[in-house]
C-alpha cells in the first residue's frame, strides 16, 4: 500500500487557487469629509452710510493683493525650475553607479557550492539570497501581460544579465562566456524573455520567480532540450515558467509532466522520465529551494550529484532510476531529512554509504541496487522509517548477525541479493512482524539459525539460493513461518533429510530445493497438501522411488522440474490433468515404459523433456501445435529409435550421441536462475498466464 501511495507522489488535484491571478489590483476606498458653510449673521450686514468708504478701501486692497500674488507665485515658479534642474543632474549622474549596489544586499550561492555568502559578509540560505530584498515581505506583484511586446535583443542586454547572475552568484563567470553553454544560451534567452531583469526597484517574489526562470532554462540546455521527445512548453516566452508543463488524466486524477508549481508560484516539481535527457545536472539547480519532487526516470543523465542540491531541504521524492550517475552519494546528503523516497537504482554509483545517511529519518522508500557500491550497511541504522530497502547488486561487504539493522523494524520489503554478506540468514528481521519479503540470495551466508520466532504471519517471500548455508535446515521453526508461498534453497549445502515440515506451508505456490545437499530419498509424501504450488523444482535433489500419482491433483502447477535424479517405474498418465502445465522436465532419469497418451492434453506446453530415460512410444500426438512455441526433446535418435517423434527439437541416443543432445545434456535449465523482484515476483523470457520465466543454461551436475 505504501507503495502505491507513494507512485501518486506527482498527483495533483488543481483547484482555483493553484492558478495564477492575472491583472488582479487592490482596491482602496476614498470617503471625503463633507463640512457645512456657517449661517450668516447679523454682524455680517454692511453699517447704514458706510457703503462707499468700504468700496474705496476695498478697491486699493484688492490692487495690492493682486501685486503681492504675482510676486509670489513668479518665486514659486523660478524656484520649481531650479530643483527640477538640480534633480536632473544628480539623476544623470548616478545613472552609471553598478546596479548591484548596496541597496542590493543578496547575492546567489558561491560558485563552489560549499557556502553562501551575503555581500554584507554574512551567510545565510538560498532564499536569503533571492528574498533579502527588504526586511520585510512584500506581497507579490501580479504577472506581466501574457503578451507584451518584447524589447529588441541587444548584445548589451545579454551582459547586463550575464552580470546580474555573476554578481549573485547564480551561474560561474567561466560558464557564462563559454559561447553556446548552457549558461549561455539561457542569458540569451532571458535578455530577449518578457520578465524584466531585477533592479532595485522590483519586488522580491519577482525576483525569485526571474531566478527560477533562468534555472530552469539552463536545466533545458544543459539537459539537451532541443531534442527531448517532449519539450512540454519549456521556453515559450508568452508563457510564465510554472505553464512549461503539461497535465494529464490518470485514474488516480491528474498528473503533471514537466514543471509544475507550488500556490505560490515556485518550482516545487520537475517530472521528465523517457524524455531523452542527456547530459550533466546543472549546479544552478540548487536555487530552486522549493523543489519537493525530482524525477527523471530511464534517461541518460550523467555526472555526479552538484554540491548544490544540498540545498533542496524540502525534497520529497528523488528518482534517478535507470541512468548513469557517477560518484559517490555525496554527505551533504544529510541536509536531505524530509526526504520520503530515493531511487538512484541502475546507476554507476560506487563508494561508501555516507555517515550523512543517518540522518534520513523520514525516508520510507530507498532503492540503491545495480550500482557499485562497497562497505557495510551500518549508516542505514538510523532510516526507522524504511518500509522497502533494495540493495541488491552491488559489492556491500558485512557480517550478518542479530546486531545487523536492528532498527528496522517496518521493514516490509528488503532484498540485498547478489552481495557479498556473510554470516547467519537474518530471521532476527522476521520478528518485527511486518516483513514479507526477504531476498539475500546470491551472498556467502553459512548459517540459517533455527529460531524463526512464533507468530510470524507476513514473510511471505523468502530466497536463499547460492548461498553456502551449511548444517541441518531448521526444522524446528521453520513451520512459524505460516504465511510463507515463496522458499529457494536452490545450491545450498543444508543437510539432513529433505524436511517434511514443509508440507505445513499449505500457502507455497513457489518451491525450489534444486541442487542441494539432503539425504537420499523419495519426495515426501508430505508435499501431497501443497496443492497451491505453480513452480516445484527438485532437480538433482537425489531423489528415488516413483512419481507421486499426486501431482495430478496440482491444477494451479505452470512448472514441474524432476530433472537428474534417480526416479522409477512409469510416468504416471495423470499427470495429463495438469492442464496449466507448461514446462515439465522428467530428463535424465531411469523412467520405462510407454509415455501416457494424456500428455496431450497439456495445450500449453511449451518445454517438455524426456531424453535419457527408458521410455517408449510414438508421442507425434504431442506435436500439434505452433512447433516455434515448443520445445521437446526424447530419445528419438537412431540406431535404436526408442521414441518415435516428428517434432522434437533434439533427439538423443542412449548409446551414441549425437552433437545437439551433448549441449542439451551439459546444461541445466533453471527456471528464475535469477528471480525478478519489483511489486512481485516475475522471471523473464517465456511469458505464460502472466507469469514471467526465464530459463539459463546453467551447468551444476559436474
Amino acid at each position: 500500500m505504501m507503495d502505491e501511495e507513494l507512485a501518486g507522489r506527482a498527483t495533483k488535484t488543481l483547484g482555483v487557487g493553484d492558478l495564477p491571478l492575472e491583472g488582479k489590483k487592490s482596491v482602496m476606498d476614498f470617503q471625503s469629509n463633507n463640512t457645512s458653510s456657517r449661517d450668516i449673521q447679523e454682524s455680517d450686514l454692511p453699517i447704514e452710510g458706510e457703503g462707499d468708504q468700504r468700496m474705496i478701501v476695498a478697491s486699493d486692497n484688492k490692487k495690492t493683493t493682486k501685486k503681492k500674488r504675482c510676486l509670489i507665485i513668479t518665486l514659486v515658479v523660478m524656484l520649481l525650475i531650479l530643483i527640477g534642474v538640480c534633480v536632473g543632474v544628480v539623476v544623470t549622474l548616478s545613472g552609471g553607479k553598478d546596479k548591484s549596489g548596496d541597496s542590493e544586499k543578496f547575492t546567489a550561492a558561491s560558485g563552489n557550492g560549499d557556502s553562501i555568502t551575503m555581500n554584507d559578509g554574512s551567510s545565510g540560505t538560498v532564499d536569503d539570497l533571492i528574498d533579502s530584498g527588504g526586511s520585510s515581505p512584500k506581497p507579490p506583484s501580479p504577472f506581466p501581460a501574457r503578451n507584451p511586446t518584447p524589447v529588441p535583443i541587444t548584445r548589451t542586454k545579454v551582459e547586463d544579465v550575464k552580470d546580474y547572475v555573476i554578481s549573485r552568484q547564480i551561474s560561474k563567470r567561466e560558464d557564462l562566456t563559454r559561447d553556446g553553454s548552457p549558461q549561455d544560451l539561457a542569458a540569451m534567452f532571458m535578455a530577449e524573455d518578457v520578465y524584466p531583469l531585477p533592479d532595485e526597484t522590483t519586488f522580491y517574489n519577482d525576483t525569485i520567480f526571474w531566478t527560477e526562470r533562468y534555472v530552469a532554462t539552463v536545466f533545458y540546455y544543459s539537459m539537451g532540450g532541443k531534442s527531448w521527445t517532449n519539450e512540454f512548453n519549456f521556453l515559450t516566452p508568452n508563457m510564465t515558467t510554472c505553464q512549461w508543463g503539461q497535465t494529464y488524466m490518470r485514474p488516480s486524477g491528474l498528473f503533471r509532466v514537466g514543471i509544475g508549481c507550488t500556490r505560490n508560484f515556485r518550482i516545487g516539481d520537475i517530472t521528465l522520465d523517457q524524455n531523452n535527457l542527456v547530459g550533466s545536472l546543472p549546479a544552478e539547480l540548487g536555487f530552486l529551494s522549493e523543489i519537493r519532487y525530482f524525477s527523471i526516470i530511464s534517461n541518460s543523465v550523467s555526472g555526479t550529484f552538484p554540491d548544490r542540491l544540498k540545498y533542496w531541504r524540502k525534497l520529497i521524492i528523488f528518482d534517478a532510476y535507470a541512468n548513469s550517475l557517477s560518484g559517490e552519494i555525496p554527505e551533504w546528503i544529510a541536509n536531505w531529512s524530509t526526504i520520503r523516497s530515493i531511487r538512484l537504482s541502475s546507476n554507476e554509483l560506487s563508494g561508501t554509504l555516507p555517515p550523512g545517511m543517518k540522518n534520513l529519518t523520514e525516508v520510507s522508500f530507498m532503492f540503491l541496487d545495480d550500482n557499485l557500491f562497497e562497505g557495510s550497511l551500518d549508516n542505514l541504522g538510523n532510516c526507522r522509517k524504511l518500509t522497502s530497502l533494495y540493495l541488491e547488486d552491488n559489492d556491500f561487504e558485512q557480517k550478518v548477525d542479530s546486531n545487523f539493522l536492528p532498527n528496522l523494524s517496518l521493514l516490509l520489503r528488503f532484498d540485498v541479493s547478489d552481495n557479498e554478506l556473510t554470516g547467519e540468514v537474518p530471521v532476527h528481521l522476521f520478528s518485527g512482524g511486518l516483513l514479507d519479503v526477504l531476498d539475500i540470495h546470491g551472498n556467502q551466508l553459512t548459517s540459517f539459525p533455527d529460531t524463526i520466532p512464533k507468530g510470524n504471519r507476513s514473510l511471505g517471500f523468502l530466497a536463499l539460493q547460492f548461498n553456502p548455508l551449511e548444517g541441518a535446515f531448521p526444522t524446528n521453526t521453520i513451520s512459524n513461518m505460516v504465511d510463507l508461498d515463496h522458499l529457494d534453497l536452490t545450491s545450498t549445502s543444508l543437510t539432513g533429510t529433505m524436511p517434511i515440515e514443509l508440507g505445513t506451508l499449505t500457502k507455497l505456490n513457489y518451491l525450489f530445493l534444486a541442487d542441494t545437499a539432503f539425504i537420499s530419498g523419495t519426495i515426501p509424501d508430505d508435499y501431497e497438501n501443497l496443492n497451491f504450488l505453480m513452480d516445484l523444482s527438485l532437480k538433482h535433489a537425489d531423489r528415488i522411488g516413483p512419481i507421486p500419482a499426486w501431482f495430478g491433483s496440482f491444477q494451479k502447477m505452470i512448472l514441474l522440474d524432476l530433472d537428474d535424479n534417480q526416479l522409477s517405474g512409469t510416468i504416471p498418465s495423470v499427470l495429463g490433468n495438469m492442464t496449466r502445465l507448461n514446462f515439465l522436465m522428467l530428463h535424465r532419469n531411469i523412467l520405462l515404459g510407454t509415455v501416457p497418451q494424456e500428455l496431450g492434453n497439456l495445450q500449453r506446453m511449451q518445454y517438455l523433456f524426456l531424453d535419457h530415460n527408458d521410455l517408449t512410444g510414438d508421442i507425434s500426438s504431442l506435436c500439434s501445435g505452433d512447433p516455434k512455441k515448443h520445445r521437446i526433446t526424447s530419445d528419438c535418435a537412431a540406431p535404436s529409435n526408442e521414441i518415435i517423434c516428428t517434432c522434437c527439437a533434439v533427439c538423443c541416443d542412449d548409446e551414441e550421441e549425437s552433437k545437439d543432445c551433448n549441449i542439451h545434456h551439459e546444461n541445466d535449465y533453471f527456471a528464475g536462475l535469477e528471480p525478478q523482484w519489483s511489486t512481485t515476483f516475475s522471471r523473464l523470457d517465456y511469458s505464460t498466464g502472466g507469469i514471467v520465466y526465464e530459463f539459463v543454461d546453467f551447468n551444476i551436475t559436474d
